[in-house]
């Protein structure tokens, strides 16, 4: 591992040691948290399913291990879910958390689905985390169809 990736690892343990501890006490019962029989609270994450070599993939297991760790006797629920399936658990409730990228979570922001950011990763690797992922389409040279995005639909 190197000093940027330890560095980064650091800023965000602590950072989001704070961040959860902090959400769980503030939301404690009045969230969708869920009571278990000896007065548990479930918590549930949503991760979405990166993209293989993901420069965020060392904080993933580290940010698993903190909210276990501020949660304390409290239950946590990871759900590893696509982009389609985090879309669904977001609009219906089902987590309590989510850590998707930049842009699944600009979209679910649009779409109204009551979303809000707690933490954002950046490192000299991805100062601006709206900048740090992006997409390419090849088309074959004869399919003269298509020329655009919207060209694509279906």
């Amino acid at each position: 591992m190197n000093r940027n990736s330890q560095g980064i690892r650091t800023s965000i343990k602590t950072l989001l040691s704070s961040l959860f501890t902090t959400f769980i006490v503030t939301l404690g019962s009045q969230s969708s948290l869920c009571a278990t029989e000896q007065n548990q609270k479930t918590v549930t994450l949503g991760i979405s399913e990166f993209a293989s070599h993901n420069i965020n993939e060392l904080i993933i297991e580290d940010t698993i291990k903190t909210l276990q760790k501020a949660l304390k006797n409290n239950k946590l629920v990871v759900k590893r879910l696509n982009l389609i399936g985090i879309t669904n658990a977001v609009k219906s409730k089902e987590l309590d958390l989510v850590l998707t990228s930049a842009g699944a979570f600009r979209r679910l922001v649009i779409e109204r689905t009551g979303l809000r950011d707690l933490a954002t990763v950046a490192s000299d690797l991805a100062p601006n985390p709206n900048y740090a992922d992006g997409s390419v389409f090849f088309v074959r040279r004869d399919r003269e169809d298509i020329k655009t995005i919207a060209d694509l639909k279906g």
